[in-house]
């Protein structure tokens, strides 16, 4: 994902909560919640199809 991207939904976070950790802290958790929704997603799109 593009640094600019990350920016923009970094931005959109700070907007909505006041948050009292670091931007990488955001980065990350936002990359791990990603990751989770990425691998669910594509495991249900295998099982539907066999």
């Amino acid at each position: 994902m593009p640094d600019s991207n990350k920016n923009h939904a970094l931005d959109n976070i700070k907007e909505i909560f006041a948050l009292m950790v670091s931007d990488n802290y955001v980065k990350k958790a936002l990359a791990k919640k990603w990751r989770d929704h990425k691998s669910t997603f594509k495991k249900m799109n295998v099982l539907r199809k066999i």
